[in-house]
This record gives structure tokens, sequence and C-alpha cells, in this order.
């Protein structure tokens, strides 16, 4: 697992992950369009933020308003983004994958937890696992990630969990907004 750091974005891109958009993979990119490992590599990880960006942001507006305004709350704009395979363990617990190991969601999270103010996780969940957070905001996957981003149905796929409150339903995040914005005002 590489990090890459590109504004206030940071990228955790798995190796496998890597692979399948590098030439590395026999659905690889990199060959076909004849250019070097390092020019692939700022390809790669501006594809994954981008990804990231459209998928969870330009798609939900309301999510990013929500993320722009508890950045502003805390002080701290930083997101962290996770693109890995997942799914489930053989304990049922929700995993990624890195170099053939499986990791556990929830520890990954917690281990970033309170360094950024949203943390996007590219990583599949078909069994709708839940998460928690004490600090950052999260933005998973309910889902096959592949499902998500083809779907794009306003966030139907994608739960945003916020601290001291949980997950926040499309039903009533103007409130969680309207909360927010009157926080940022004291």
């Amino acid at each position: 697992m590489k990090k890459y750091n590109t504004g206030n974005i940071d990228s955790y891109i798995s190796t496998e992950c890597m692979a399948e958009l590098s030439g590395d993979h026999k659905d690889g990119y990199s060959a076909a369009y004849g250019i070097n490992d390092e020019e692939m590599l700022e390809i790669l990880v501006e594809h994954n933020n981008d990804h990231a960006n459209d998928t969870f942001f330009r798609e939900n507006p309301d999510y990013k308003r929500v993320v722009d305004l508890y950045s502003k709350i805390i002080g701290n704009d930083k997101i962290v983004c996770l693109s890995a395979h997942g799914g489930d363990n053989e304990f049922g617990e929700w995993v990624f994958e890195q170099e053939g190991e499986e990791y556990s969601v929830q520890d990954w999270i917690n281990e970033q937890d309170g360094k950024y103010a949203a943390i996007l996780l590219n990583v599949c969940n078909e069994s709708a696992k839940t998460i928690t957070s004490k600090e950052s905001i999260v933005l998973a996957p309910n889902y096959i990630w592949g499902d998500c981003v083809k779907l794009r149905e306003g966030g139907k796929l994608l739960d945003l969990y916020l601290p001291k409150v949980g997950y926040i339903d499309s039903y009533v995040i103007d409130y969680e907004i309207g909360e927010l914005e009157k926080k940022l005002r004291k």
C-alpha cells in the first residue's frame, strides 16, 4: 500500500489496484497508452482522486456540503481516500486486500480517524457492513463498489457517517446541514 498526496487529499492505493491500472495486470492501461511508470503513477493518483471526488461529491452535492461545513468547524480540510479490493473475511468482518493479505477496514478507519476531516473508502462492501468514527466523517459504499459507481443514484449506495451523530439518511441530510451551519456560526 502506498500513500500519495495531491493537495489536501492523501490517497492510499493497494498494490492490487495499482497493478490493475498499470501494465502489471492483464487489463492494465500503461502498455496500451505507451507511457512510463512515473507518468502512469501520476495518472493513477489523479484518477483515484478524481474518481473519489466525482463519485462521492459531484454526484452527491449534499455530502460535499457536509464535508465542507465539518471541515470548517474542526479547522481541517484534509481528506484521505483508500482504494482497495474489499469483501468479508471468514469471520464476517469487512476487510480490504493488500498484497494478498486481508486487513480490517474498521482498523484502518481507526488509524486515520481525527487526522482527516473525511475518510473516503473505495472498497467493496457487498454485505453492507457498518463502521464507526469518533472524529472524521466517513463516506463508504454499502454494496459492491463498481455498482455504486455505475448507479450513482444520489448516494443511495453510499453511506455518510457523521461523528457523534451516526449514519445520515438522505431524508434528514438537510437537517444535519442546518445543524452544522449553526455550529459554524457560533
